[in-house]
């Protein structure tokens, strides 16, 4: 047992022993000793000893002047050149790039040979020549032995969908490598602020490449309607109606309306993954996305959104970053006192140092005894504690040309000037607006304006106890009150299964709309179907549909009647009836003997040849029958 312990021990101390040879000759070699000093270390596992190295004392070394010597068995796993070994096996060589051929070689040293034969792979730019005219084909340096192919003509193109110019109203092609962009015949709108008609009322839509125009008498009370023709607004995808002086439109259905007409943006899908489809206002609107191959064609030199080309389309979206930038202007933040800046697309702000800027209170004194001075969001406040406080000339400044304006003791004074004060209008503005502001004979002149003109509410009351009377920015406004009335048009909810009234307890006071519901009126979904299930008179032959509150039944098919006359189908044969609203045709309850092309005549006897005669049946016997 003690002898066989003593055997494995030997092995162990073998083994070991032959890894440190192993070490050693991967530095030694057979090609002489390694000189070593302070700026030639050796390698690891060796020992610098009188400017030679080698291993350490007790290790047999594979230097030509040790006694194990190159020739070993143990020292032919180092290199001839004296270099460490770099590899037992080729995947020690891999160096990441799918564009080499990672080797272990005999020496065990590596090679990562080019293998410009694979895709997309390279060598020299020759090899990345992609026949495409429109790109920059180059061996990259920057990921050795790739090719890169970049689109450095933004102009440059080889097919008509890369000239897309999201204009629906050009059409873009693709000639000799240049994109040209035609003008579509007729009238086409791009966008809504082409389709601006100078009309208060309406709303001024570019849908399909097409300006509508519907009235909207819910933002504005005062655009109403007297009839229905006041209502069009172009739009051959709505059926329009006046109802207590406001439009109301209808999606219209038929085989007669446009196909590009919608009720939901699922009926819109044009099988183009190439368009965002929309329905606005019964209209299908395609928002045509950009083509790329890459996300470099989707960049839109524009740091704030996102640009990336996602299944052969751009989509650009915004950044979530409240401070990104591209010009100085995107950082103005309407503060006077901040000095905005964009630098490497980012806002930053600092405190202006003009006068009246500040970054605490102690910054803001005006020098007047009578004002509380303060710093609110970099801007000096002075704050009044009496009228006609001042704390200068300057601020005792009414506006007005023809006064001599000046602080005493903290007082302002504004007294009439005896002396011409005026040559043009301009210089007569006392901030008034509802003042015609006129300089005569180098005096000025105030002449009030019309009526509309207001500084108080008390001005601006209409008698109308429905209306809340306000004066804002010198203009009277009359706003009416939600659920007041004055008459039963006031009422309108939009449901044409109301009857809506105004209830007044008298003229002079503001009334309360009341909604009684109509009896017998139904409810329409998108496509005239009854909701509420009023419709109930529908024959099997018919649809029940509602429009505008009343039911309707349309016929689905040929076979509805409401006499048997109507069934008559010219086959004498049969007996034609109406049942149940539909045609039935019975050759059961036909003549006796009565034939037709649908009803043959027959007969049980071999021997009989049957024969239809005008509509009757006659027999011949066979020749060769008993």
């Amino acid at each position: 047992m003690r002898n066989l312990w003593m055997k494995q021990c030997v092995r162990v101390v073998g083994v070991v022993l032959l890894g440190l040879m192993a070490l050693a000759c991967s530095d030694s070699g057979s090609s002489g000793p390694t000189a070593c000093g302070d700026e030639a270390p050796c390698a690891e596992g060796f020992d610098c000893k009188d400017g030679i190295c080698t291993v350490p004392d007790g290790v047999c070394g594979c230097a030509a002047e040790e006694a194990c010597t190159a020739t070993a068995p143990e020292c032919q796993g180092g290199s001839e050149t004296g270099l460490e070994p770099q590899c037992s096996f080729g995947f020690d060589c891999d160096d990441g790039n799918i564009c080499t051929q990672d080797l272990c070689g005999d020496d065990q040293q590596c090679t990562n040979t080019p293998t410009p034969e694979a895709f997309g792979c390279c060598a020299q730019d020759s090899h990345c020549e992609d026949e495409n005219p429109c790109t920059t084909d180059l061996c990259n340096e920057e990921t050795p032995f790739h090719c890169s192919n970049e689109v450095t003509d933004t102009g440059c193109c080889t097919d008509d969908p890369s000239c897309d110019d999201l204009n629906g109203c050009t059409i873009d092609s693709c000639v000799d490598n240049s994109c040209a962009y035609v003008p579509v015949e007729g009238f086409c709108c791009d966008e809504d602020a082409e389709c601006e008609d100078g009309d208060i009322c309406t709303l001024d839509l570019c849908l399909g490449d097409r300006c509508v125009h519907p009235i909207d008498s819910i933002a504005d009370a005062t655009c109403q309607c007297i009839s229905s023709s006041d209502c069009d607004d172009g739009n051959e995808c709505t059926k329009e109606a006046c109802l207590t002086l406001s439009c109301k439109y209808q999606v219209e259905v038929g085989p007669d309306v446009p196909e590009y007409c919608c009720q939901t943006d699922f009926s819109c899908n044009d099988n183009n993954a190439g368009t965002i489809d929309t329905c606005i206002a019964h209209i299908c609107k395609y928002q045509e996305l950009q083509s790329c191959t890459n996300s470099s064609h989707c960049d839109d030199n524009n740091a704030c959104t996102s640009d990336s080309c996602i299944n052969g389309y751009c989509i650009v979206s915004d950044i979530d970053d409240a401070l990104c930038c591209n010009f100085e202007s995107d950082c103005d933040d309407g503060n006077a006192c901040t000095v905005a800046v964009c630098e490497e697309s980012q806002c930053s702000f600092s405190v202006s140092t003009e006068a009246g800027c500040c970054l605490k209170d102690e910054d803001c004194d005006d020098g007047a005894n009578c004002t509380i001075d303060f710093c609110s969001e970099f801007n000096c406040k002075y704050q009044p504690t009496g009228a006609g406080c001042c704390g200068a000339d300057a601020d005792c400044d009414d506006g007005q040309a023809c006064t001599d304006d000046g602080c005493n003791d903290g007082t302002c004074s504004n007294v009439p000037s005896l002396e011409p004060c005026c040559d043009v209008d301009p210089e007569c503005d006392d901030g008034n607006v509802c003042t015609d502001d006129k300089c005569l004979g180098g005096y000025c002149a105030y002449f009030n304006l019309d009526s509309s003109c207001c500084h108080l509410d008390d001005e601006c009351a209409d008698e109308n106890p429905c209306t809340l009377d306000e004066c804002a920015n010198n203009v009277c406004e009359n706003t009416i009150q939600t659920g007041c009335c004055t008459f039963s048009g006031q009422c309108n909810d939009g449901d044409i299964c109301t009857v809506d009234q105004c209830f007044q307890a008298s003229p002079a006071e503001g009334g309360v709309c009341d909604f009684s519901a109509v009896p017998g009126c139904c409810v329409a979904d998108e496509e005239f179907n009854d909701v509420n299930g009023i419709c109930e008179e529908a024959k099997p032959c018919e649809d029940a549909k509602c429009v505008a509150g009343l039911c309707q039944y349309v016929q689905v098919d040929d076979s509805c009647c409401d006499s048997a006359e109507e069934c008559d189908d010219s086959d004498i044969c049969t007996a034609d009836s109406c049942v149940n609203s539909g045609c039935a045709h019975d050759t059961a309850a036909a003549i006796p003997g009565c034939c037709s092309p649908t009803n043959p005549c027959q007969t049980s006897d071999p021997c009989l040849i049957p024969h239809c005669v005008n509509t009757a049946c006659t027999f011949s016997e066979k020749s060769n029958c008993p």
